[in-house]
């Protein structure tokens, strides 16, 4: 009976002490997701908390920035995907878009806005599908920060929010039921790694399609003489082989022909040492992106 109390007490302490953790670690208040006819999903709006010790907010438009003011003078649209978006590794504070909101500011003495428009996965359909739904905001400058990756990022309309685990819709009143749900989404990926699933031929052909928002965003850039300038971000292994995959140099090819200025990070200095891992980079990452987007933006808005 002694025995029976004592397994009892030492399961409920650690059921109480992973609680206490998964909450410190802010897993009972994640960033959530809303469906989207238009763009398939996106962060609510209007949220603030925090996540693994980092602030997270979107403003009424789900943009990760401060809400849109009357006041603003200048606006700047940085569009993209996970890697601008900064996700739930990036404090607010600590986001390309948002050093480079501040420096601009303090630079040129008066309200520049550099709005964070951007989601998990997204890819430039989705991009142009959300400017044609909310507007470009009478923006001054639009800067697309792009991968190799997004050439073939069509999008599905797959059901993911609220079924991956990345794309949340509700939180829950335990944080714990958070950490198990992430220690099975690790298994999971592992699994998975190890066992990878093959596509169909025909699964594959049928994502051979070269995506039609690079051409859309052109046109909505030129039809509203709006300035539109790319920014080719590299993966790691991109990093290693020095060069740019086919997918990437087919979008420096794309946009070249059509007289866009494409900056390229990878000729620029980027370092393994700012990766989470393949894609995604961390606040000195973030730090990078600023300082290389800094000058060519200056030189369109001073």
């Amino acid at each position: 009976m002694k025995k029976l109390k004592f397994i009892s007490l030492s399961v409920l302490c650690i059921l109480v002490l992973a609680e206490l953790v998964a909450r410190y670690l802010g897993l009972d208040q994640f960033p959530l997701f809303m469906e989207s006819k238009e763009f398939e999903y996106i962060h609510r709006p209007n949220q603030t908390t925090r996540i693994y010790g980092n602030n997270f907010k979107t403003n009424e438009y789900s943009m990760r920035s401060e809400p849109i003011n009357k006041s603003d003078t200048c606006v700047v649209l940085l569009i993209g995907d996970s890697v601008l978006n900064g996700g739930n590794s990036i404090d607010q504070d600590e986001l390309a878009s948002t050093l480079l909101e501040n420096s601009l500011n303090k630079k040129l003495g008066k309200k520049v806005r550099v709005l964070n428009i951007s989601s998990f996965s997204w890819g430039p359909d989705n991009i142009y599908a959300y400017l044609k739904k909310y507007g470009t905001f009478n923006a001054d400058l639009m800067i697309y920060v792009c991968g190799s990756g997004d050439a073939y990022d069509n999008m599905t309309f797959e059901k993911i929010v609220g079924v991956s685990s990345v794309h949340p819709d509700k939180n829950y009143i335990f944080g714990i039921k958070k950490l198990v749900d992430k220690g099975y989404g690790v298994i999971n990926n592992t699994f998975k790694k190890i066992f990878p699933e093959e596509k169909s031929p025909e699964v594959k052909e049928k994502n051979q399609k070269f995506n039609s928002g690079f051409s859309d965003l052109d046109s909505l850039a030129r039809r509203l003489n709006i300035p539109f300038l790319i920014y080719l971000h590299p993966d790691l292994d991109e990093i290693s082989k020095k060069q740019y995959s086919k997918d990437g140099k087919l979008i420096i090819d794309f946009y070249t022909t059509r007289h866009r200025k494409v900056i390229r990070e990878l000729n620029l200095g980027a370092k393994k040492e700012y990766y989470l891992d393949g894609i995604h980079i961390n606040a000195e990452g973030q730090l990078f992106i600023s300082k290389n987007l800094y000058e060519p933006i200056l030189n369109y808005i001073k």
